[in-house]
Order: structure tokens, then sequence, then C-alpha cells
């Protein structure tokens, strides 16, 4: 599945009471501030890089067994529809989560492919200019 993320940081035996009391308001009004919006991938990322505290705004291909557990019970709730917005509690502290959807396993290895493709063209149009290590390259079998 497919997930926009914003943590607003507030860890677990780490953060005091009034820190996670901040970070649970900054996460409401971060979430607030999408709703009143346009409400789109767009503008959630441009809020998300504004407030993250993690490497990303976008998951895409999330498994299960990949997330902390309030994390994906979220997101692998049944009746979630593309769109969806909350905030959600973990460990980590604050997560306004926004659902992006699912993505079909075909659709992925089409995406792949084409990437794989472009890049073996890369490699073709710069032959000689480009080294490629190899310790880098593992052997078809």
């Amino acid at each position: 599945r497919n997930v926009g993320h914003i943590l607003i940081a507030a860890r677990d035996g780490e953060a005091t009471e009034e820190e996670i009391a901040a970070a649970e308001k900054k996460a409401n009004d971060v979430l607030a501030e999408y709703l009143a919006g346009e409400k789109t991938e767009e503008s959630f990322e441009e809020i998300g890089w504004a407030n993250t505290s993690d490497s990303n705004v976008f998951y895409d291909n999330v498994t299960k067994g990949k997330m902390v557990e309030e994390f994906e019970n979220w997101l692998f709730d049944s009746a979630r529809k593309v769109g969806d917005a909350e905030v959600v509690q973990t460990e980590l502290g604050f997560h306004v989560m926004l659902y992006r959807g699912e993505e079909v396993i075909s659709d992925a290895n089409a995406r792949n492919g084409v990437v794989s493709e472009k890049y073996s063209e890369y490699l073709k149009t710069n032959e000689g200019k480009v080294t490629v290590h190899k310790d880098y390259v593992k052997a078809a079998e």
C-alpha cells in the first residue's frame, strides 16, 4: 500500500508530557492545514517536508511487518479509502497519515521494467563514459 506520512516526533520514554502534548497539537494543526487546502499529494508533500521529522514523506508498496504496529493497523484497515487522512500515534510520535492506495504488482513490475530498459539505454549511450565496478554487479543465474 502507498502512504504519505508526516512524523511529528515525540518518542515514548524520551519525550516529556509537555513535548507529547505539543507534538499532538502540531500533528493536528498540520492535518487541519492539509484538509483546509487543495488535498492533493503535492500539497501533502509540501506540508510534509516543512514539518516532518522523518527522512521520507511518501512510502510506496509498504507490506505488513515493515512499520510500527499502529501505523500498519491504520494503513491496512480494510475500510481504508484513497484520500483518508488522520493523525495516528505510535511509539515514535504522531503521524499525519494520507492513504494513497494500492499498487497492483503487475503495475510495479511494468514500472521496474521501464526503469531497467531506460538504464540499459543510458549505459549504451554513455559507453566508455560509465564505469561499472565488478563488485557491484551480480551475475545473472
